[in-house]
């Protein structure tokens, strides 16, 4: 294994692809049509609810239908409401709420439907591209464990084994485990490894890896567009950059992949603030050794 300058410079020689499939979801949605016959039940019963408001109805029959309707509101599938494609839920969130929320406050929850019925246009129509579109805006809420995916992918191509318990762990050469799972949560690594990294409220690592008698920490981030999360993520890498281990078979790995990614490894003519991250960065890898920042192609170099 060579110093960490190497594999930065090998990460700044190839950068981030601008089409990585491993972050795209461009198949139909496998629930379209439960989220389609849902949203018309949803809007079936809204313009049921607002006739009986015209006709002037008593309140309990209003209540009776207005009950159904939180029914509808507050049913998942596979953990998801698919009541988040109506346009109803879409209103929610135009008033500050989400719909987790909205569903703990019926009084308001009523109130907000009165100021649906008075502000929007309401119709039976629910095309199914409509539906398939509010779902693609969502795509990247469903990103969440894609690096992980990407990168246990590339390790088990190099003959590493993917294991879900610390016995496992120990007893295997090359090996990778996800953070997420409970013996790896960040706790359990700092009582099994006599590590302290400074992470965020005790926020998850992504993957911890072994290869013979080395381990490496890993965070991962995937970033297509500039801005606040960039800087955010940033951030957190210094900091993981800036932490210093005394055994000298633990090391940590900033992962960061998405174009995104190629402003910080490429070479910084521009942006001053971009100039001091990045100078931050070097400084931290000059001082702390065991410290990595990578994207795709330096990940492969270092664990091949």
């Amino acid at each position: 294994m060579k110093n960490n300058q190497h594999y930065f410079k090998i990460s700044q020689k190839n950068p981030e692809i601008f089409w990585d499939e491993n972050y795209v979801f461009f198949r139909e949605h496998a629930l379209l049509g439960d989220y389609v016959v849902h949203t018309k039940k949803i809007k079936e019963l809204l313009i049921t609810i607002k006739i009986l408001l015209q006709k002037k109805e008593k309140r309990v029959v209003l209540e009776k239908y207005f009950d159904e309707l939180l029914k509808l509101l507050a049913y998942k599938k596979e953990g998801k409401y698919l009541a988040v494609c109506s346009e109803f839920s879409g209103f929610i969130n135009a008033c500050d709420k989400d719909l987790q929320n909205a569903l703990k406050n019926k009084p308001w929850l009523w109130d907000v439907l009165e100021k649906y019925f008075q502000n929007r246009i309401l119709t039976e129509s629910v095309p199914p591209e409509w539906v398939q579109n509010i779902l693609d805006k969502g795509a990247g809420r469903r990103k969440g464990n894609c690096a992980d995916r990407k990168l246990i992918s590339i390790l088990e191509s190099l003959d590493y084994k993917q294991v879900s318990s610390w016995q496992d762990f120990k007893a295997t050469k090359k090996v990778v485990a996800r953070c997420a799972l409970k013996e790896f949560k960040i706790g359990n690594l700092r009582q099994k490894l006599k590590i302290n990294p400074k992470v965020k409220q005790n926020k998850n690592l992504d993957l911890v890896i072994k290869n013979n008698d080395k381990i490496f920490i890993l965070e991962a981030k995937h970033q297509n567009m500039a801005g606040g999360g960039q800087n955010s993520f940033i951030d957190e890498i210094i900091r993981l950059l800036n932490f210093s281990v005394e055994n000298p078979n633990i090391f940590y790995v900033s992962f960061f992949d998405g174009v995104a990614a190629n402003e910080i490894f490429g070479n910084q003519n521009g942006d001053p603030k971009l100039r001091a991250q990045q100078k931050e960065i070097l400084d931290n890898l000059a001082t702390n050794k065991h410290n990595f920042l990578v994207n795709t192609a330096g990940f492969k170099e270092l664990f091949k």
